[in-house]
């Protein structure tokens, strides 16, 4: 994940000319895009004895978030804070 992120920088550093800090921030929305689309799914379904068998429940997370006003109250303030 790392490797293709820093191959992607550089291919638009050198081949476009776009600001270094957008580069940046497309790097972040494709990644987020990228481990939500794809590895969330993988991780779910992956064989384990902890957590009755399951490593990763995105259901059941997003339902502890709406659930909490502590963990609504956090990713509000993660998502404001990324957003200036």
């Amino acid at each position: 994940m790392q490797a293709g992120q820093i191959t992607f920088e550089d291919y638009f550093m050198a081949s476009f000319d776009v600001l270094p800090l957008k580069i940046v921030g497309w790097e972040g929305v494709l990644g987020f895009v990228f481990m939500a689309g794809a590895l969330l799914p993988v991780v779910a379904v992956l064989p384990g004895t902890d957590g009755e068998g399951v490593h990763e429940d995105t259901i059941d997370s997003l339902h502890v978030r709406h659930r909490s006003r502590h963990a609504c109250a956090c990713c509000g303030s993660a998502i404001g804070a990324t957003s200036r």
